[in-house]
């Protein structure tokens, strides 16, 4: 199991959050109390800051969020009292000059759906994080200090392991602390890292946490159920502990594409590279856009919306129902294909 000692509790709170209360910091311009800030939080809004009180202990929620700002060193905090750091003011100014407003959607919806240059700049400033580079993106690299550009250029995938149940260890107890086997284990490409199991506190702070952070700003994307679509490489295939696994890729994005016309050009490559076949399966594009060329698979599915009405004379999307999708045999997972006018898409006709 990991070594649990050093992990906090950031739980993966909304981004969206974290950059409006280093916007109402910066505008409060002096050092604030942390009640007084989280009580301006509650004013604007913010999801989870709705118990906050003028006395009190503050919700745990709420203080996930203070460990989340101590750990992206957006804040500093001298006792009770917290000043922003030099990328907590930039993020600060970039919420305000992008008026960006608290959301009530599902973090992941309304972390994704921030300006680029936000993004941008989260992407930066966890790649600066001691903590998230420690505990999660380390594993992407041959070692644990880099940049973002240098993550971007020598990143290489992770897979992500959820072991069957017959296949975890008992429940343990180690300094007093029961530890449980969740089945999942973090494989890292680069043999100076061993591989990891999660126990219920790690699964929920670097899975559930310092991953979906990564996601939400397109740092990294996922394809799920990798071992049902191509044969694991020999690198990760030696760590694999138990047959029947789930097995998910995590890789490093590396590209994002300007418009539509970028990503024709793109699609025209890869259909030569197919060996200028008139139907490309959908899920076979997908992953060769994600793992060969490094687009997201949010990227992906933009392009393929954009795609479906604005150039229809030009491409034509094959459909199958949701039941066949599912189905045993076909060995690609659902989430590579993409839905569309209400209907899953399952190939690209180019037409002639």
């Amino acid at each position: 199991m990991i070594e649990a000692l050093g992990l906090q509790h950031t739980r993966g709170v909304p981004l969206r959050n974290l950059c409006l209360l280093c916007a109402v910091l910066r505008s409060n311009g002096s050092p604030m109390h942390q009640r007084d800030w989280m009580l301006r939080g509650k004013d604007l809004g913010l999801r989870g800051f709705e118990s906050v009180q003028e006395v009190g202990s503050l919700p745990t929620r709420v203080r996930h969020h203070l460990y989340s700002i101590e750990q992206l060193e957006l804040a500093r905090a001298r006792g009770s009292f917290y000043s922003l750091t030099d990328i907590g003011y930039k993020i600060g100014s970039l919420a305000e000059a992008h008026d960006l407003q608290p959301s009530d959607r599902n973090p992941d919806d309304g972390d994704m759906e921030m300006p680029e240059a936000i993004q941008e700049a989260l992407r930066r400033t966890l790649c600066a994080s001691w903590y998230v580079r420690h505990w999660w993106l380390r594993y992407f690299m041959p070692r644990e200090e880099f940049s973002l550009e240098e993550l971007v250029a020598e990143g290489r995938d992770i897979v992500v392991e959820l072991v069957p149940p017959r296949a975890r260890a008992r429940r343990q107890v180690h300094d007093g602390r029961e530890i449980s086997d969740t089945g999942y284990r973090l494989h890292s490409y680069f043999s100076i890292w061993e591989s990891v199991h999660l126990d219920e506190s790690a699964r929920r702070e670097i899975y559930e946490g310092l991953r979906k952070w990564a996601l939400r700003v397109e740092l990294v994307s996922e394809v799920a159920g990798w071992e049902s679509i191509f044969e694991v490489e020999h690198e990760y295939q030696q760590r694999i502990e138990a047959p029947g696994s789930r097995l998910d890729r995590i890789y490093i994005v590396r590209r994002r594409l300007g418009n539509l016309d970028d990503f024709e050009v793109l699609l025209h490559q890869i259909k030569v590279q197919m060996g200028n076949k008139s139907r490309i399966r959908i899920p076979e594009l997908t992953i060769y856009l994600s793992l060969q060329e490094g687009l997201s698979l949010k990227q992906i599915h933009q392009m393929l919306e954009m795609l479906y009405p604005e150039r229809a004379s030009k491409y034509f999307f094959e459909t199958a129902s949701a039941w066949l999708l599912k189905q045993p045999g076909n060995r690609f997972p659902i989430e590579t294909y993409i839905l569309l006018d209400g209907a899953w898409r399952t190939s690209i006709v180019f037409e002639s």
